[in-house]
């Protein structure tokens, strides 16, 4: 019963944290994701018979003393794994642990009320044994003339565990997530032109070595989009073809060239970080001899190379996630999938990560999700601006800025005694410019476009007069969430 409970919490939990999702994603095959948690269960359910027979020898019991010792054991472990066939059965039907567990305790105590009762009560079990009653109904209640042989229970309960596992390889395939998004016809002219050179049988997508970044806010589509085209969910209709391969037919093969770093980190707390990449590096049939170099190149890459013997449960949501971007790199897949890899990261790290993504991209087509436009105008050779479920804007960094941009922000840095008099001479200098914030010293201004001849003779006045201040000029100015609202 424990090891059946057991069996429903673990792998439900495990659905539902999306961790079969990830190692099925990185090339594991179903069918050895079901194999592997059958062995490990199967050896507790040694343990389990072995004690209880032992057990019932040590306390005297009657059945335990006048039976073959092997015979209970093998009647108790044959049970058991049935069991845990039938678990596996009922988590294609759970997407929630507690869900699980209840269904379970369901089955578990109806049996038990209807075998007690109906089996084991003289009265009831004389009306049910009634000689006026079918010889099919009384063969089925194993009625004493018609006794099967005890090995007749093996054959029944090895039936039981090849019908259940059947039956859990079916639904596990014919009960997938399901993902739609409302698609808006209203296009951008770049999507458009795109769009039909997407349907061109001649054109070449060449991306090879680029970074394709989607922006756009929470709910604009974007892990929908990557979720369905990294196979991790159906589209309600069309098609994609990443190398050739649909995304809807070939699954298998595109699961052996893609990497995929999911919105939520999904990783084992009781996994070190080390741990982690041994595991992946496995699915990927890297070379034993490979993998340890592997390991220290990938953690130290994201500064993590300290903590690599550290239990991932034990991390930082920001090392959570530079672990998870790490372990969609191994194997050096074809197509990496990032949904927004920094989210949660210091300034610091947050470098760092870009810099690994944006060497690693070379020889390979990255798509990666993000809401800063400042991630995007880094890492992405084209940007794809979402929203409401659709593509609303595309091309690379300069031709958005051109054409939806504001102009240029200004960051200056001063003491807080001396903010005021810094606004007088911004106030002097360029008149245009908007003051955005102000908070302990830091000024944040934004220049329109017709103020950017300006700039060069701003900066150049601080530097002659070494005012103690600094002054940071940024990219050109787009904002996401008014690009978004004006899309």
């Amino acid at each position: 019963m424990i090891i059946f409970i057991s069996v429903l919490n673990t792998i439900v939990t495990e659905k539902e944290a999306k961790l079969k999702d990830s190692l099925v994603m990185m090339g594991l095959k179903v069918e050895v994701y079901w194999l592997s948690c059958f062995i490990s269960n199967a050896w507790l359910m040694i343990i389990c018979s072995l004690i209880t027979c032992l057990g019932g020898l040590a306390f005297g019991f009657f059945a335990f003393k006048n039976s073959n010792f092997f015979v209970l054991f093998i009647t108790f472990l044959l049970f058991g794994l049935a069991m845990i066939a039938f678990g596996f059965f009922i988590t294609t039907f759970c997407r929630r642990s507690q869900v699980a567990v209840l269904v379970g305790y369901f089955l578990f105590i109806t049996g038990l009320l209807f075998e007690s009762s109906v089996l084991s009560d003289d009265f009831v079990g004389y009306i049910w044994r009634d000689d006026g009653k079918n010889k099919v109904i009384r063969l089925v209640l194993i009625d004493d003339k018609f006794l099967p042989a005890p090995i007749q229970s093996w054959y029944l309960l090895l039936m039981n565990i090849a019908f259940y596992a059947i039956l859990t390889w079916y639904f596990d395939k014919v009960i997938p997530d399901e993902y739609g998004v409302e698609v808006d016809s209203d296009e951008d002219e770049d999507v458009a032109n795109e769009r039909n050179l997407a349907f061109n049988p001649e054109h070449d997508a060449a991306l090879q070595s680029n970074c394709l970044a989607l922006l756009g806010q929470n709910g604009a589509g974007k892990s929908t989009t990557i979720n369905i085209i990294s196979c991790a969910a159906r589209a309600t209709s069309g098609d994609a073809l990443l190398y050739g391969c649909s995304v809807k037919d070939e699954i298998g093969k595109i699961r052996t060239m893609m990497g995929v770093c999911p919105q939520h980190d999904i990783l084992f707390n009781d996994l070190t970080a080390r741990e982690h990449i041994e595991l992946y590096a496995g699915i990927k049939n890297i070379p034993a001899e490979e993998i340890q170099k592997l390991v220290d190149e990938r953690l130290a890459s994201v500064r993590l190379a300290k903590v690599a013997d550290k239990l991932a449960g034990e991390f930082s949501g920001g090392m959570k996630r530079r672990l998870s971007t790490i372990i969609a790199t191994i194997g050096d897949p074809k197509i990496l999938f990032l949904d927004e890899p920094t989210t949660g990261l210091d300034p610091v790290n947050r470098r760092h990560v870009w810099s690994f993504i944006e060497n690693f991209k070379r020889g390979r087509v990255i798509i990666l999700t993000t809401h800063s436009m400042e991630e995007a105008d880094v890492l992405g050779d084209r940007i794809c601006v979402m929203a409401h479920g659709s593509l609303r804007a595309l091309g690379n960094s300069i031709r958005l800025k051109r054409k939806f941009g504001s102009g240029y922000r200004v960051s200056l840095v001063t003491r807080v005694e001396d903010s005021a008099r810094l606004k007088r001479l911004m106030e002097k200098r360029i008149p245009e410019a908007i003051l955005e914030d102000d908070s302990a010293g830091s000024l944040l201004y934004e220049l329109p476009n017709s103020a950017l001849p300006k700039l060069p003779t701003l900066i150049n006045w601080f530097e002659e007069n070494e005012e103690k201040s600094y002054v940071e000029p940024t990219r050109n100015c787009l904002k996401l969430g008014e690009l978004v609202k004006s899309l």
